[in-house]
């Protein structure tokens, strides 16, 4: 009769102890048993982790855009599964503005959770967002203000622009600097020019790379007085005494 043995079943890392079952004395001699154990050592040879953050592309229109979480797209040891490890980071980034957002995971915001690999390596390969501008023209219609006013004999001026129609309903007229004169000044009657010109204004905004700005003419207005005008003039007058030379009387008077 044999003593058999057997062991506590296991595949990972850990001690698992080995028992003997039977009897210890098997006919004419006896067996002694010491007991004994299984050891299953953690792989110690690096494992590399390749992490790529996610990436996502948009052009601009005005809304907050994202993107999230990230690929496993290498492991350098096939016994190691995405199942081996946690993460602890925030996979997110947002914007609305063109312009490139990343996503900013570290290896740190990986952590090995078995027990049977002691060597992981997490390497992060970067992605993120990317917003882009908006590259057809958007024309933008300034228009000069105007006024019209009544000859007094003071100085009369109109001040100021409008922006009055854009292609894009998205650019706004805090978008753009001005570095001309927007004024018109006169004290006679007749029309003022303002004068300005599309080079006066230049667009500011990052998420729109070509913007064209027109000009409609406004100005300052003076206008004559149309009140009717009475005015008196009164001949001059003489009196004289005759004494046989010519006498006259010139001009006039205005009463």
């Amino acid at each position: 009769m044999k003593r058999a043995l057997s062991r506590e079943e296991g595949n990972d890392v850990g001690e698992y102890a080995i028992t003997a079952s039977g009897e210890a004395t098997q006919g004419n001699y006896t067996v002694e048993y010491n007991p004994g154990k299984l050891t299953i050592k953690p792989i110690s040879e690096e494992v590399v982790v390749k992490i790529r953050e996610n990436s996502a592309e948009y052009t601009y229109d005005g809304t907050e855009k994202s993107v999230t979480g990230y690929t496993v797209t290498d492991i350098s040891n096939a016994l190691y599964t995405e199942n081996d490890f946690t993460f602890s980071g925030t996979a997110l980034v947002t914007g609305t503005d063109a312009g490139f957002y990343p996503m900013e995971l570290t290896a740190e915001d990986f952590t090995n959770t078995s027990k049977n690999f002691s060597n992981v390596k997490f390497v992060i390969v970067d992605g993120g967002l990317t917003i882009s501008p908006i590259s057809e023209k958007v024309v933008v219609e300034i228009t000069e203000n105007s006024a019209t006013e009544t000859y007094d004999g003071t100085m009369k001026t109109v001040t100021g622009y409008t922006m009055t129609k854009t292609s894009n309903p998205l650019y706004k007229d805090s978008y753009f600097d001005f570095t001309g004169n927007a004024a018109a000044s006169g004290i006679e009657t007749g029309y003022y020019e303002m004068k300005l010109f599309a080079s006066d204004f230049a667009n500011k905004n990052p998420n729109f790379t070509n913007v064209e700005f027109t000009i409609v003419d406004g100005g300052l207005t003076i206008n004559p007085i149309s009140e009717e005008v009475v005015v008196t003039i009164t001949e001059n007058s003489a009196a004289e005494v005759y004494d046989g030379t010519p006498k006259s009387v010139t001009g006039y008077t205005v009463t």
